[in-house]
C-alpha cells in the first residue's frame, strides 16, 4: 500500500517487523522480495513520486579533493531514487574483485562471487536484462569479430544495457497492491534511538519536509538503503547525536569512498588496410546494437603481474583527425588565429611543420569527406580503497536539522598507474594486431610527478561506493558479511556503500544481487 506521510489521519507511532529507509534500487528490491512473506514491512521514502527541488536541496554539500559533481545533482531524492536518471549499463563484478590482492591494500570481500551470482537470474528479471550472458562473442554468433587480444593481457568483455528500468514507476502499482507492505512517501528520517544496552535500534524519528509532522517508527529490524553517500551521512549524524553506537566506533563510517574513474583523451586511429578495419569491426558494429556494449579489459594475470587494479578500455567511434598530431596543431592554430594570439600561432605552426602528414591527412579528409575511422578510448577503472577518500559531516545544517554531507574524493598513485598501464597495453596490443595508431596524451606517456594534472579528463561515473564497507571484523569495516552493522543486532545496510572494492563494472546489478541476498536472510 502506498501512503502519504503527510496524511494527518495516520497514527503518531507505527510498529512493524521490518523498516526499510530509502526507496531506490536496493530498498524497493528488498520490499518486493518480502511481499507475501508474512512479515509486516514499512518502506520510507523521503521524496514523492516526482522530482521536487526543495527535497533535492537536502542533498547539497561541499566537495573537496578531486573535482566532482555537485552532491545535489549526482543522486536523486524521490521514489525510485537514482534509478530515475540511471543509464541502464549492467555488468557483474569479476571473481577477482572479491579476492584479497596483496598489491591492493584493504582489498577482499568477506563473501565470494558465488554468493551473489546465485541471485543473478532473478536480478536480470528485475532489471529487464534478458539472458545471463556476458560474452560478447556469443551475443550475435558470427555477426562480427573482435580483435584477437593476447588472452594473457586483454580480453573482450561486455555490458548488457537495461531499458533502463525506473524502479519508482515500474514497481509502484505492485507495491501499492501489496497487503503486507506499507510505503510512506515524503517521509524524512532524522534520528534513530538505541535501546539502553545500545545494541539495538528501537525507533526512527520521521518528519515531513516542512517539519510540521513528526512520527515514530518502531521495528524489529531496520535496513538503511539510501545510497553510497546518504547511508554514511545518516549513520554519522546519528552517531554524533547519540555519542556512539552507530557503527563508527573505529572511525570507518564514510571512509573508503570509491568511484569508477572514467578517463578520456587517448584514441585509436584505424589503419587504411582491410585487416585493420576488419579487426576493429567488432567494436564499431557492437555500438549499433542498442542493448549491448563491449570493451577490452585488462586480464587478471596482467593485473597481478603489473600490480594494478581492474580496468577496461571502451573504444567509442569518433573522428580520427582529433588524434593526429598535425591535425591537432592545425585546429589549434586556427583557433589562435581567430583569437589573435600570435605566439600560439607560431607554436602551433611549428607543430604542423614537424607533423606534416597528419595535417595533410586532416585537410584531405575535410575536402573529400572521407572520414578517418577512429575510436576514442575511454578507460573505466577500479579505484583503490583509500581511507582518506571519504564522506564526512560539514558544519552546515539542512532544513531538517541534519548536518550536510561533505565529500573528499581522493585518488592515489595506483589509480594513475592502472589507467596508464591500461592505455599503454592497449597501444601495444593494437600495434601487434595492426589495428592502427594509438594517440596517448602526454600525461599518460610519462610517469610524471603530477599525479593527476587538473587538465586531465578524469571524471566519475556517479557511482558512490565503499562508505560502509563490508568486513569480517569491526576494525576493518562497518557491516559484516550479512550487511548487518557491527555491534548492532538489528540494523542492516543495503546498496553499494557496503562494497569493499568496486571493480570497474557499473554497480547497479551488484546492488540488486546484494539486496536479494539480504532479503533472503531477512525472510529466514
Amino acid at each position: 500500500m502506498i501512503l502519504d506521510f503527510r496524511d494527518a489521519s495516520l497514527p503518531e507511532r507505527i510498529e512493524t517487523d521490518i523498516c526499510i529507509v530509502g526507496a531506490g534500487a536496493a530498498g524497493i528490491t528488498i520490499a518486493r522480495s518480502l511481499i507475501s512473506s508474512g512479515l509486516r514491512v514499512v518502506l520510507l521514502e523521503a521524496g514523492g513520486r516526482e522530482f521536487d527541488p526543495d527535497g533535492q536541496a537536502l542533498y547539497s554539500g561541499p566537495v573537496s579533493g578531486r573535482d566532482y559533481y555537485p552532491l545535489d545533482s549526482c543522486r536523486l531524492r524521490y521514489f525510485g531514487g537514482t534509478t530515475n536518471h540511471w543509464n541502464g549499463f549492467c555488468r557483474p563484478l569479476d571473481a577477482m574483485d572479491f579476492e584479497s590482492r596483496d598489491w591492493v591494500p584493504d582489498s577482499g570481500w568477506p563473501i565470494a562471487a558465488a554468493d551473489l551470482s546465485r541471485h543473478r537470474a532473478q536480478a536480470h528479471d528485475i532489471l529487464a536484462l534478458g539472458a545471463v550472458e556476458y560474452d560478447p562473442q556469443r551475443w550475435r554468433e558470427g555477426a562480427f569479430d573482435f580483435p584477437a587480444w593476447d588472452p594473457a593481457r586483454f580480453e573482450t568483455v561486455g555490458w548488457r544495457v537495461s531499458t533502463p528500468v525506473r524502479f519508482g514507476s515500474t514497481f509502484f502499482d505492485e507495491l501499492d497492491r501489496a497487503e503486507n507492505v506499507q510505503v510512506y512517501l515524503h517521509a524524512n528520517v532524522t534520528h534513530a534511538a538505541l535501546n539502553g544496552a545500545e545494541d539495538r535500534v528501537e525507533a526512527l524519528t520521521v518528519t515531513d519536509l516542512a517539519g510540521k509532522i513528526q512520527r515514530e517508527y518502531r521495528a524489529l529490524t531496520f535496513v538503511l538503503a539510501t545510497g553510497g553517500i546518504e547511508n554514511a551521512r545518516l549513520l554519522l549524524n546519528w552517531h554524533a547525536r547519540a555519542g556512539g553506537g552507530f557503527g563508527n566506533d573505529h572511525d570507518l563510517v564514510g571512509r573508503y569512498f570509491m568511484e569508477h574513474p572514467h578517463t578520456d583523451g587517448a584514441g585509436l586511429v584505424i589503419g587504411r588496410n582491410d585487416e585493420a578495419i576488419n579487426n576493429a569491426s567488432g567494436f564499431e558494429q557492437s555500438f549499433q546494437v542498442p542493448e549491448l556494449l563491449s570493451a577490452a579489459a585488462v586480464s587478471a594475470a596482467e593485473q597481478a603481474d603489473a600490480k594494478i587494479l581492474n580496468a577496461s578500455v571502451l573504444p567509442m567511434p569518433t573522428s580520427g583527425t582529433r588524434f593526429l598530431d598535425g591535425a591537432r596543431h592545425l585546429h589549434a592554430m586556427w583557433d589562435a588565429l581567430k583569437s589573435g594570439a600570435a605566439r600560439e600561432v607560431a607554436e602551433e605552426l611549428t607543430g604542423i611543420v614537424l607533423n606534416p602528414g597528419g595535417a595533410a591527412r586532416a585537410v584531405r579528409s575535410r575536402m573529400t569527406g572521407d572520414e578517418i575511422p577512429a575510436f576514442s578510448l575511454r578507460v573505466i577503472s577500479e579505484q583503490a580503497p583509500n581511507p582518506s577518500s571519504r564522506v564526512q559531516l560539514s558544519s552546515t545544517l539542512d532544513e531538517l536539522g541534519l548536518y550536510q554531507a561533505s565529500l573528499h574524493w581522493q585518488l592515489s598513485e595506483i589509480d594513475k598507474t592502472t589507467i596508464r598501464h591500461a592505455v599503454l597495453t592497449f597501444a601495444m596490443e593494437a600495434g601487434r594486431l595492426g589495428l592502427g595508431r594509438v594517440y596517448i596524451p602526454d600525461w599518460l606517456q610519462e610517469d610524471a610527478p603530477a599525479l593527476f594534472p587538473e587538465e586531465t579528463m578524469i571524471f566519475g561515473g556517479h557511482h558512490h561506493m565503499g562508505t560502509t564497507r563490508m568486513s569480517n571484523s569491526p576494525t576493518d569495516g562497518v557491516v559484516d558479511a550479512n550487511c548487518r552493522v557491527h555491534g548492532l543486532q538489528n540494523l542492516y545496510v543495503a546498496g553499494s556503500s557496503v562494497f569493499p572494492t568496486g571493480g570497474y563494472a557499473n554497480p547497479t546489478l551488484t546492488i540488486v544481487e546484494l539486496a536479494l541476498r539480504l532479503a533472503t536472510n531477512l525472510r529466514a
